[in-house]
């Protein structure tokens, strides 16, 4: 089930917290498409003819792109990859782009999925975040996508933001559940180097909330969206029955993806590659018609620490097939560590599969990184 990933490295303004590759200079949009093209026709052997089930438009903001730029991407896409009849096609959006003209438009180019960014429903934490939107505007978006024909779709949301309480977190839960949307990502507020948030940190001018807090507003969305219908199904998506993202599915199972675009990563025979974080250098790339990018060749203990992380991410958890193609070394460092574990009942062991507790999936990067193995 291999994916393609396609990265448009455009934003109207640039959101404090966020440290993903984007511009906000958009007179370059057009050229920088025609590069993503120029891509796209350059690596259409890199899936080996693979049939592509997902498609992804990511960003940055890929709404901003007009109409008639999508279909010209979509029509590349089509034009150059063996595409799926029933293929998951998403694209990511913001409320101020969408309109019911919009939406039909792309649910016509093929869009069948969108994931759109709200984050909070108080205008409060929309202004201290640097969003575009405001409150008003999300609710518009969301009304509209209920009635549109794209009846499958994502709300990002964001929890432990600054200051914020369990009162805060309650009433945007009790916001979203008056819509339809058949998948919630759900975030913690992380402060990642190089961005706004990090500079007012180190500047004393923004306190994180406490991981206290954190812990207490993951857990109420848990239980407040299982008592919705909403199944928990990797530690910050969850969905209604049959609408989990199958895109995101080829990252936490390491099935092969294509990744276009500046920054965009790819996955294939246990090389990951990315391209240039720069969009000048990515077009210089272009106009000499010379590819490149960077790699990284994934060894045994790379695989085995990725296979930890990623299975204790999921609710299927770590597949003991996989675990057992590992040498004998690599096997018996994991029983060996995980001993307590399965003890103290933080992992459960079935004939299938080890998975992490979900008591203790606020804290899956500290237990996982207590089962890897770190290369000398």
């Amino acid at each position: 089930m291999a994916g393609i990933y396609i990265h448009i490295p455009f934003c109207r303004q640039a959101c404090y917290y966020c440290n993903f590759h984007f511009s906000t200079q958009l007179k370059n949009l057009g050229n920088v498409l025609e590069a993503i093209m120029w891509e796209l026709d350059l690596r259409k052997g890199y899936l080996e003819e693979q049939t592509v089930e997902t498609i992804y438009l990511g960003g940055g903001t890929p709404s901003l792109l007009n109409i008639g730029q999508l279909n010209q991407l979509i029509d590349s896409v089509k034009e150059k990859y063996r595409i799926a009849q029933e293929v998951e096609f998403t694209m990511e959006c913001n409320p101020e782009d969408v309109t019911s003209e919009g939406l039909q438009h792309w649910r016509d180019a093929g869009i069948n999925r969108l994931s759109i960014g709200i984050q909070s429903f108080r205008d409060h934490d929309l202004r201290f975040m640097n969003r575009v939107h405001n409150a008003d505007q999300s609710l518009t978006a969301l009304e509209l996508i209920d009635e549109s024909p794209i009846e499958n779709y994502n709300v990002d949301l964001m929890f432990g933001l600054v200051d914020s309480t369990l009162e805060d977190w309650q009433y945007s839960l009790e916001k979203i559940s008056q819509f339809q949307p058949t998948h919630l990502s759900v975030y913690n507020l992380t402060i990642e180097e190089q961005t706004v948030f990090a500079h007012l940190r180190k500047t004393k001018r923004l306190e994180e909330n406490t991981t206290e807090e954190q812990r207490r507003q993951f857990r109420h969305a848990q239980n407040y969206l299982a008592q919705k219908g909403f199944q928990h199904y990797e530690i910050s998506n969850y969905s209604l029955p049959g609408y989990s993202s199958l895109h995101n599915a080829n990252y936490w199972k390491r099935i092969p993806y294509l990744g276009i675009g500046p920054s965009a990563h790819s996955f294939q025979d246990e090389v990951r590659s990315w391209n240039v974080s720069n969009n000048a250098s990515y077009l210089r790339m272009c106009e000499q018609d010379e590819y490149y990018c960077s790699k990284e060749h994934l060894d045994q203990f790379d695989q085995y620490n990725e296979t930890i992380m990623l299975g204790l991410r999921c609710d299927s958890g770590i597949d003991i097939t996989k675990l057992s193609l590992f040498p004998t070394e690599i096997r018996d460092h994991f029983y060996r560590e995980s001993e307590h574990m399965m003890k103290e009942g933080i992992l459960i062991s079935t004939d299938q599969s080890i998975r992490l507790n979900k008591d203790w999936w606020f804290i899956c990067d500290k237990v996982s990184s207590g089962l890897f193995i770190t290369k000398n």
